[in-house]
């Protein structure tokens, strides 16, 4: 029988074994902007060095300082190019604040960079159909992150229709730039179909789900952190989470929000007290977390009126962060990241014996600090109206808030008696 021929790329391959024992399998490949590197790759037997060489070679990405940014996109510019050129140019205009900066490098390498297809595609000739291939692609799940990523962040391969949406915006604004810089003419991104946004109802916490949640809080800070290495100690012994759900509860704030507030934005010794909202807590790569004066629209910078629960909590918050500069702190007197907070919230309801899980599954709300954004929306609206929790929230529209922020209420449709005045019977009268 015949062997099978290797191709061009195989007998390229030079392996050798190193002294652990491991296989190394080594090639000079050319990346996709011509230049000629060696790449090399380990495996437990020759075979395997090679499928892992073969797999990295497959998965190249052209390493950033090999790209002269600033130069303009051309057509024969890869996208996996184009998008870098863009991130530059946007970094040099500084249009973008930090936050969002990071927000579009971190969707360019999770969804372009590190996924085969669409980025050796030429951004010159990329057409409406093979970006939303790679879109359904992300959607499904079966255009995928290799797997050295997918292990090295500790998540399996799925499906993400919310990086799929990401990757479509950061698409439309990097051929937009390829427009500008002369490289195409026309953005297929504006071609491709319109996916059905799904958007579930609003639910908001019941009485019993806001008691339930405080009590909660405080049998997990009277409990002890034993995983901490250097002893016991007491949970949040300034009773930052059970201060900062009164907070979240009383005016609907962020999160991001609740934790930038510093002391010059908290007027507790007027008629009407009041808090203003003026930044945010983002976290940027490379930087962690930084405090941001522009909020998503004019409509963020507001001032809200607190009631006497809330001013309770931003007291005795103040009286121990203060002097930090921030209301909320961590015990170094930084800022206190989100997550800590809604992993915090997840471990006191947990001690509870809640899980959100089944929360959702019997149609209740799941307890998370937006959850708190929801419930004081349904409550002003049914109180008030929904134009007062629009403003509380800081939305530009009102329909915002109805659609995604007040829970709806069931009511008795039509007026019986009317109905049984035009077609009821006299006997049913007599019935009734």
């Amino acid at each position: 029988m015949a062997r099978k021929k290797k191709s061009n790329i195989e007998r390229d391959i030079k392996v050798k074994q190193v002294g652990t024992g491991a296989w190394v399998a080594f090639r000079r490949h050319e990346d996709t902007d011509g230049k000629v590197r060696p790449v090399t790759a380990r495996g437990e037997t020759k075979y395997a060095a090679i499928a892992s060489l073969n797999q990295k070679i497959a998965n190249r990405v052209i390493p950033r300082q090999r790209i002269k940014t600033l130069d303009d996109i051309c057509a024969d510019h890869t996208v996996a190019e184009a998008a870098e050129i863009w991130l530059a140019k946007e970094e040099a205009a500084k249009d973008l604040n930090r936050a969002s900066l990071d927000y579009y490098r971190r969707t360019v390498s999770s969804t372009i960079a590190h996924r085969r297809g669409i980025r050796t595609q030429k951004i010159g000739t990329v057409t409406a159909g093979q970006i939303e291939k790679h879109m359904v692609g992300i959607r499904n799940g079966t255009i995928t992150l290799p797997e050295s990523r997918l292990k090295r962040a500790g998540r399996e391969s799925k499906g993400s229709p919310s990086q799929a949406q990401n990757f479509r915006k950061a698409m439309s604004l990097i051929i937009k730039q390829a427009i500008r810089d002369g490289a195409r003419i026309d953005n297929p991104v504006v071609n491709l179909k319109r996916t059905k946004k799904v958007i579930e109802q609003p639910v908001a916490l019941s009485t019993e789900q806001i008691e339930t949640t405080r009590q909660a809080i405080v049998r997990w800070r009277e409990g002890v952190d034993l995983d901490q290495k250097k002893g016991g100690r007491p949970r949040d012994p300034d009773n930052v989470m059970g201060d900062l759900v009164s907070l979240l509860l009383g005016t609907g704030v962020r999160i991001s929000e609740a934790l930038a507030l510093r002391p010059q934005d908290c007027v507790l010794d007027a008629p009407i007290p009041y808090i203003g909202i003026r930044g945010t807590v983002k976290v940027v790569t490379g930087e962690g977390l930084i405090r941001e004066d522009l909020v998503k629209t004019d409509a963020s910078n507001r001032d809200l009126a607190v009631p006497k629960f809330v001013v309770a909590a931003l007291l005795r918050q103040l009286a121990l962060h203060g002097q930090h500069g921030y209301v909320f702190a961590t015990s170094k007197g930084t800022l206190v990241s989100p997550n800590n907070v809604r992993r915090n919230l997840r471990a006191a309801l947990k001690l509870a014996g809640v899980s959100n899980a089944e929360l959702k599954q019997d149609g209740l709300s799941p307890v998370t600090p937006h959850a708190f954004r929801r419930t004081l929306a349904t409550g002003l609206a049914g109180a008030v109206n929904d134009e007062a929790a629009r403003d509380y929230l800081g939305h530009a529209d009102v329909s915002i808030t109805k659609q995604s922020y007040i829970q709806k209420q069931r009511e008795v449709i039509g007026d019986a008696s009317l109905i049984q005045d035009l077609f009821g019977q006299p006997s049913e009268d007599d019935a009734a």
